[in-house]
Order: C-alpha cells, then structure tokens, then sequence
C-alpha cells in the first residue's frame, strides 16, 4: 500500500528513488526509464555539472546520477559532486581532472563519463572528447605540478581554462549516430539518448503488423509477428531431455513501444542462429506465451529486415508536407535517391496549397529499400513521413 501510495502521489521522485536503488543493476533501471517515459517523464542523461551521485528530481524530469555509470565509481562520482558544489561548475575536462584527487581520477572513469554523455554540455563531441583525455591528464597534472612548484599565472586562481581548439572542427570529428549510441550504451548498459531502432521502427512496423505493446491483449498461443532489435542475447546449453547438449537462445526484442522476452528453443535454434546478434535488427514470428508478470514469445522463425522489404515491399513512400519542401531537404533527398538504386518504385507524396498530389518517379530511381536507407530518409525527413506499399 506505501509503495502504491508514493508512486500515486510523488510519481517523479518514486521513479528516481528507485533508479539509485537498482544503480548497480543497468536492467533494472532500464525498466524504470522505460516506465517513466512512457508514462510522460523526461529522464535526462548524466551530466558532470548538473547530476548527482544519486538519480534525482530536476525541474519535474528525472536527471541520470553519475554513480550508475559503469566504470565510475561511488567515490568518484561523489568528489565530483562535492567540489562542483564548493568551486562552481567545471568548464573541460582538464578542469575536472585538475580539481580532482589523483587518486580518485582515472582515465577509465573520465572515458566512461564521456561515453556516458556527462561531458556534452561542456565538450563539442563525444570523439574528440575521449580522445583528448590523456592530453587532459597531462595538462592537470602539469599545473598541479606547477602549483606545487610555487608558481602563479594569470589562471591559478580558478579551473585551468580549456586549450585553444577548432571548436568547428571537434563538432565535425563526432562518432556516427550508431558508433555514439554503442558507446553509451557501454558505459550506461543501455540506450538512453536516443535508440538504434527509432528511425526505422515505424517503417518496419508497418510491415511487420505488431507491436510488442500489442501483445498483452492477445491470448497465450496467438501466432505474431514483431519487428525489433536484440538485446540482451544469451546462449544456453540445454542440461537434460532429448535436446540435451544442444544449444538454446533467449533475447529480448526491443522496439519503439517497448521490449518482449523471446526464447529460441534447440530445435529452432540453428534454423536462426546466423540472424542472432546483439543490435541486430529483425523480424522475429513465434507464438505469445503468458505467465503471472509478462507475456514472452516463443519463436518459431527470424529474418533479418532487409531480406523482410526486399521480399514484401513494393513501393517507397516519401511524404513532402509543405514544411519539408525547401532546398535543404530536397537537394539530401536527391542525394539519397542516387545512393540506393534497386527494384522498388519511388512514390513522392507531394503536399501544395492544401492538396497532396503524387509523383511516381521515373524507372531510373528505384530504390533499393534497406535498413540503411531507411535510417538515411528517417534523418531527411523524419520517421513519420516514409512508409511503403506492399507486394
């Protein structure tokens, strides 16, 4: 009944007190995040000069604490806490590092912030800014050194200012979106900032005919159908019966409305196995399985998504409200159209004063309909504004 009460009457911080609860398990907190957004609140990533060591309540969203990151640490993350809260914030990485006991920072943990995201406010990308750490080190250490020495310079009295760069040049030295969120994920253990399948899940989707947060309406037994990507992949060696010996799997499928168990059992298993891969997105057909806390699928087939459109689609669709029809887009939607050349026929839904005309482009720009393309026009145009035709 408490627990029922806290979470009717201060939803916010019920969420935020638990997340510090499971810091040690990512999965844990993942449900959390999960429920939280679903149910409207923000969750924002870690940051050094607004996060705490605990998860916590900012401005009605839920701000990441820094002793959940992997590779951190609780001492750390609460030296960092405490001399931001004595000196203000920090302003580079090598301020942080300077005001730091050297016992405490570690170039592990300074990579895993970064990762992480708890430098973004504060360095131009996340590339440049890992591969600047051990220059940063240096740089500390040395004024430390020559503080140490009896040395004064314009700077002492404050946090060593951050060195003369090319801030143009670090925004364009960033990780891929796919590189970037694999990195966070490393060091949170999970997708926070954005997610590998949000581009393409509303495509995928629509072909696929189910969502996961379709599944709990059906009965046990209902045979589905789900687009998604893997998470969380085990391989088992079953221990007894007729498939002792053999080799099992279990994952979750994640999706844009949220994730499902799936179990490939050994008579199935290498049928599939070569389409199993953490990150792999996929279409996975099996039959819903209930018990007390969750429904789960058990498979039956796997097939990449690719294979999926290229099988299933007939047509690409791509929307162009008013909104979206400048030079910008256009020319990046040219530009695409030339990359992907195939068998299906481009559509363009073309929006003008109020009415939607549609332009079947000339058998020249087929378009070959993959997962990269798809993300390629998720950026352009947004997710919402491509679709397809089925065969």
């Amino acid at each position: 009944y408490q627990t029922a009460w806290l979470k009717a009457q201060y939803p916010v911080e019920f969420y935020a007190a638990n997340m510090t609860v499971e810091s040690p398990n990512s999965d844990k907190i993942k449900e959390f995040v999960d429920e939280a957004r679903r149910v409207g609140f923000r969750v924002h990533s870690p940051d050094v000069n607004s996060s705490g060591v605990c998860f916590a309540v900012e401005d009605g969203a839920i701000r990441f604490g820094l002793g959940a990151i992997k590779g951190v640490g609780t001492r750390f993350a609460e030296s960092v806490e405490r001399e931001r809260k004595r000196g203000g914030p920090y302003v580079s990485i090598e301020g942080l590092c300077e005001r730091q006991d050297t016992q405490l920072v570690n170039k592990t943990a300074l990579e895993a912030l970064v990762r992480a995201g708890a430098f973004d406010g504060i360095e131009a990308t996340r590339k440049s800014a890992l591969e600047g750490i051990e220059a940063a080190q240096r740089a500390a250490a040395q004024v430390r050194r020559d503080r140490a020495a009896g040395q004064r310079n314009l700077f002492d009295l404050g946090e060593a200012p951050p060195p003369p760069t090319d801030r143009r040049a670090l925004r364009a030295a960033e990780w891929t979106e796919m590189e970037r969120l694999t990195q966070e994920k490393e060091a949170l253990g999970f997708y926070l900032s954005g997610h590998p399948f949000e581009r393409r899940g509303r495509f995928f989707a629509r072909i696929a005919g189910r969502n996961t947060s379709d599944l709990a309406a059906l009965e046990a037994g209902t045979e589905v159908r789900v687009a998604g990507m893997v998470s969380g992949l085990r391989t088992l060696v079953v221990k007894s019966g007729r498939s002792a010996g053999q080799k099992m799997a279990k994952f979750r499928l994640e999706d844009l409305d949220g994730a499902v168990s799936v179990v490939v059992f050994a008579r199935g298993y290498e049928r599939v196995r070569d389409k199993l891969a953490d990150d792999a997105i996929v279409f996975v057909t099996g039959r819903t399985e209930k018990n007390a806390e969750e429904v789960s699928l058990i498979c039956d087939a796997i097939e990449g998504a690719d294979d999926i459109a290229a099988r299933e689609v007939n047509s690409l669709i791509v929307r162009l409200p008013a909104a979206l029809a400048a030079d910008r887009v256009l020319d990046g939607l040219a530009e695409a159209v030339q990359r992907s050349r195939g068998s299906h026929r481009l559509l363009l839904e073309v929006e003008e004063n109020g009415a939607t005309h549609v332009v079947r482009a000339d058998q020249r720009y087929s378009q070959r309909i993959d997962d990269a393309q798809i993300a390629d026009l998720a950026i352009l145009v947004g997710p919402e504004h491509h679709a397809c035709r089925r065969r």
